[in-house]
């Protein structure tokens, strides 16, 4: 905002068509994860969303999904290229400085201006996307970088459920 300027008030999310069949998506402020899901939802993905009140802690467990969503019954190979097919690898769309992996299929970024101003984007292939498939996509936030100066300002972590409607609303 400028002294004496309009102010401008950029969206908390935004859902954008992009080449290849992808949609980035971009989460600058973790509000209405049920707004975000329902548009997700029109492209063809679904998705739920949730932006907890917590910093981010790496897991691969799966009791990290939320009441009422399963994982896939896929083998680990099948579930790795079908994650991959659905939300392709950050450096596979957008080059970035800084990626650091803190667990298989975990990476977290160096805190840099260009990191923070793109927050929480990632891509998703919606058809890529098989019929009984959906999205658990989970956000956070930190008031400050981690160790390192990794972390601290966003973490998106996706994973793969069953879309039913007491997981994905679908």
């Amino acid at each position: 905002t400028r002294p004496g300027g309009p102010r401008v008030q950029l969206a908390a999310w935004t859902v954008q068509r992009a080449p290849h069949g992808l949609l980035i998506v971009t989460i600058r402020d973790l509000r209405d994860p049920s707004g975000l899901a329902a548009l997700l939802r029109t492209y063809g993905v679904p998705a739920r969303l949730e932006f907890p009140g917590r910093d981010f802690t790496p897991t691969t467990s799966l009791s990290v999904l939320p009441r009422g969503c399963k994982s896939p019954n896929l083998s680990n190979r099948a579930y790795f290229k079908l994650e991959t097919a659905i939300d392709p690898p950050r450096f596979l769309w957008m080059p970035m400085p800084g990626r650091h992996r803190v667990a298989p299929g975990v990476y977290m970024y160096r805190s840099t201006p260009l990191v923070r101003a793109l927050f929480g984007s990632f891509a998703i292939r919606p058809s890529a996307i098989p019929p009984g498939i959906g999205l658990f996509i989970e956000a956070w936030a930190s008031p400050r970088p981690g160790p390192g100066g990794f972390g601290g300002d966003s973490s998106v972590i996706n994973d793969l459920v069953d879309a039913t409607p007491q997981c994905t609303g679908s």
